[in-house]
């Protein structure tokens, strides 16, 4: 069992062990911090000292009865009126007992507790997160290039920075570049650096992120979005530690790169999108982040984290002190409990803005009413990812967009993968990479040689165009 929430937030996050016939009631079981000795009871005064619910472990499941007190239970969300018998699939998933509507108390399945190890900046102590750090661990005694995989919103440049903080190269700088948010145009400039003069009549000269993190780690956010020129000037950072900047001579550089994505970087090599040497140059050492429901004893570890810092930026600290006797608490546990039972599709960035949003509304009350939070938990759920957006609208954007791939997906707010898809299935759209010779020659025929016109024509951006074009040796530019 962990306690999710509790009038003391200072219990919120302990635990207790089932076993083959536990009792909860105010004076038993002992919860405490995971891994440290029990620190005592919920000692509620709302909660009797008779048995409210009875949990017995039995194989893979755990029976969930009332007690002889007459409190009222919940179990996700419903009247416990008997006994109801969670199977493994349940225990994985978490169930929620709410006690008086003044704590909160989810039953899982989780291994034992390890020895206390350096949390590396992470907040949480489920099963899922124990893993995390003790792969960044590992892979902070490397210095091989690092893929961080994960879903959106899981925090995967804060894996990237543990583990240089926990690296040898923890001295050096750490630069964290989105890819996905470098214009096409500039991104060869501004991750390889250019002489004065050398790339749009630029007045100053430029380093570059990669000399920028010489002698520690480059991280790369959103590797997917990267063009496919500037994959392969990555693949020769990465192979001979060297870069090209524009207008000057080959660099050595020392970086560590640790890359990240939330794309299926293998289906977007075989859509043409991502170069096949470099994912398996990236990936030599791979870690992934964890989805919030697969550490739903976290939720309440972190919504108190986030609140703690929001109320404290807003002078109002104080709802969150421990609440004793007949004082209502800051935060109803029935709340925090549908919390938890969420599916969180944006993860732990989604969480901290619920937190964010609790906070700002509510922080000139002492006590918020369950009924004036029914809006909070459906409007922190962003809009599922279009899949089934009409193949007719995505050719649209692609060509209003110059069939620029990463502008066309943002557009849609759909995955690369999914266009990539889109685009074979329609035939009305290609890849740059599946031109021939005859085909680009026929088009610079139709538009006497303007690449502009002839990537309109073969309905492909310019710079894949020119990327195929320089491919096959063909003389237009």
């Amino acid at each position: 069992m962990t306690l999710l929430w509790h009038p003391d937030p200072v219990r919120i996050g302990d635990v207790a062990p089932i076993a083959a016939r536990t009792q909860v009631s105010r004076v038993e079981p002992e919860f405490g911090p995971p891994g440290a000795r029990p620190v005592g009871p919920l000692g509620d005064r709302h909660v009797s000292r008779r048995p409210v619910v009875v949990l017995a472990a039995s194989g893979d499941g755990v029976t969930v009865a009332r007690g002889e007190a007459a409190e009222q239970i919940r179990l996700d969300g419903a009247v416990l009126t008997g006994s109801t018998v969670l199977d493994a699939a349940a225990l994985d998933r978490g169930a929620v007992l709410e006690l008086e509507g003044r704590i909160a108390i989810l039953v899982h399945r989780r291994v034992a507790p390890r020895p206390a190890a350096p949390d590396h900046g992470l907040i949480g102590a489920s099963d899922a997160i124990e893993d995390l750090r003790e792969a960044i661990a590992a892979c902070a005694a490397s210095a091989a290039p690092t893929l961080v995989c994960g879903e959106t919103g899981t925090g995967k440049e804060l894996v990237a920075r543990a583990i240089h903080r926990a690296s040898a190269r923890r001295d050096g700088p750490f630069v964290a570049v989105n890819l996905a948010a470098l214009p096409a145009a500039v991104a060869v400039a501004q991750l390889f650096g250019h002489r004065k003069g050398a790339f749009t009549g630029a007045v100053d000269a430029s380093a570059g992120y990669f000399r920028a993190a010489d002698g520690g780690t480059l991280f790369l956010d959103e590797v997917g979005a990267a063009a496919l020129d500037v994959q392969a000037m990555l693949l020769r950072a990465l192979e001979q530690h060297e870069i090209q900047p524009i207008g000057e001579p080959a660099v050595r550089v020392d970086v560590r790169m640790i890359a990240a994505t939330d794309a299926d970087l293998a289906a977007a090599v075989r859509a043409g999108g991502f170069r096949e040497a470099l994912l398996y140059r990236l990936a030599g050492l791979s870690i992934a982040t964890p989805a919030l429901r697969d550490r739903p004893d976290d939720v309440a570890r972190l919504l108190l984290a986030f609140l703690r810092e929001e109320l404290a930026a807003l002078g109002a600290a104080d709802r969150l002190r421990a609440r004793s006797g007949d004082e209502a608490l800051w935060l109803p546990a029935g709340f925090v409990a549908a919390a938890c039972r969420q599916r969180w599709p944006g993860n732990v960035r989604e969480l901290r803005n619920l937190g964010r949003r609790l906070a700002v509304a509510h922080h000139g009350v002492d006590a918020v009413a369950l009924e004036t939070l029914g809006g909070m938990l459906e409007v922190a759920a962003p809009p599922p990812e279009r899949e089934a957006v009409d193949d007719a609208r995505i050719v649209e954007a692609l060509e209003a967009n110059g069939w620029q791939i990463g502008r066309t997906a943002a557009e849609l707010k759909i995955s690369r993968t999914t266009l990539y898809a889109v685009m074979e299935r329609s035939g009305r759209a290609v890849k740059a990479r599946d031109l021939d010779r005859e085909d680009i020659a026929a088009a610079g025929e139709h538009t006497g040689g303007d690449v502009v016109q002839m990537a309109a024509e073969l309905r492909v951006s310019v710079r894949a165009l020119k990327l195929r074009i320089r491919e096959l040796g063909l003389p237009f530019r």
